[in-house]
C-alpha cells in the first residue's frame, strides 16, 4: 500500500483514541534518545488505524530515525529501536510492516 492510500483512508479514520506507548517503549525513548515528531506521530497513528481496520494485530513501523513494534489492538507502541541497532534484529509475532 502506498503512503498516498493510506492518506486517502485515513480521511475515512478517526483517531478517537489516542496512541499510548508503553513502559518498557518509554525507557527506549529516553535511554536512546529517540525524538519522535508529532508529524511523525500523526503518520504512527494513521497506520496503526489502518492496520487495525484491516484485522492486523502488531506492526512493525520504520521512521527515518527507528523501528517502533506497535499493537493495534489497543493502539500502543510496545519497543522502539533506533535504526543504528536495527540491523541483525529478527522481529517476530508481526503480522504487517510499514516504512513511513
Amino acid at each position: 500500500m502506498t503512503a498516498t492510500n493510506a492518506n486517502n483512508k485515513n480521511s475515512k479514520i478517526n483517531h478517537a483514541e489516542a496512541i499510548t506507548f508503553s513502559k518498557h517503549a518509554e525507557r527506549r525513548i529516553k535511554s536512546r534518545k529517540i525524538a519522535i515528531s508529532p508529524k511523525e506521530m500523526e503518520k504512527i497513528s494513521t497506520y496503526i488505524d489502518l492496520a487495525a481496520s484491516q484485522g492486523m494485530k502488531a506492526l512493525l513501523l520504520i521512521t527515518g530515525k527507528a523501528a517502533l513494534l506497535a499493537s493495534a489492538l489497543n493502539r500502543t507502541i510496545i519497543t522502539v529501536v533506533n535504526l543504528e541497532q536495527l540491523q541483525d534484529n529478527i522481529f517476530t509475532n508481526i503480522d504487517s510492516s510499514v516504512v513511513i
